[in-house]
């Protein structure tokens, strides 16, 4: 996955991997970029809800990596199965479709995206004071660096990319480990649980194999 950048003399990927295993757990800085996932995982939660002609009532992207999406008129057990199945398969897919732009060393167009993507949430959605402080620094920089055709936008955005990559998958094995612990801790697998009468542990496990899946389907031409 774009493995002509380099940082001195190592390919900037496994560079950004590693930094990616340990920034999301260092304190404000490593949670700021985690947001990335966060928003991707409710912009899933948001769309499906809107597919499904409910309405999306506001969106919170907070500093603890945490979100919400707060929605309503979500009508039958199938609507709802699918909304809150939606938000870690849209971060695991988004993570996969990352890579693959990174791969044709797009790294413009997937900065572009995700500020579109964050701006679009910003107008309609986004509501607390971290969400949108976080959504404005996040899309001035991506417009800064597109804006200037700066010579980092390809670091930067192979670095949401792997961010992403990594984030997808470590946030749903945070679940599966929440739900062996206490399977009804609210969380989309509990839900799932509760809508399908399956144990939340199955649905995390799911949701873990997914962005597994995803993520080696991201790396597997390296």
């Amino acid at each position: 996955m774009a493995l002509d950048l380099e940082i001195y003399g190592i390919p900037a990927f496994y560079v950004f991997m590693a930094v990616c295993l340990i920034l999301p757990r260092i304190p404000v800085a490593g949670k700021y970029f985690s947001i990335i996932n966060t928003g991707i995982h409710e912009l899933g939660h948001a769309l499906m809800t809107l597919l499904l002609d409910g309405r999306v009532i506001r969106v919170e992207l907070r500093n603890d990596t945490s979100g919400i999406t707060a929605s309503s008129d979500i009508r039958g057990k199938l609507a709802a199965f699918l909304v809150a199945v939606s938000g870690y398969t849209a971060a695991s897919a988004a993570a996969l479709l990352a890579a693959r732009l990174m791969d044709m060393h797009l790294g413009g167009a997937l900065l572009t995206g995700l500020t579109m993507t964050f701006f679009v949430m910003l107008v309609f959605w986004t509501r607390n004071a971290y969400g949108i402080v976080w959504t404005v620094s996040f899309c001035a920089l991506n417009c800064y660096l597109i804006y200037t055709e700066n010579r980092f936008l390809d670091y930067f955005a192979l670095f949401c990319s792997t961010l992403m990559l990594t984030e997808s998958f470590f946030s749903a094995f945070e679940q599966l480990l929440i739900t062996i612990r206490k399977p009804s801790t609210p969380c989309d697998a509990t839900n799932l649980a509760k809508i399908t009468g399956i144990p939340s542990v199955i649905w995390s496990f799911l949701f873990v194999a997914l962005a597994a899946l995803c993520c080696y389907l991201a790396v597997s031409s390296i």
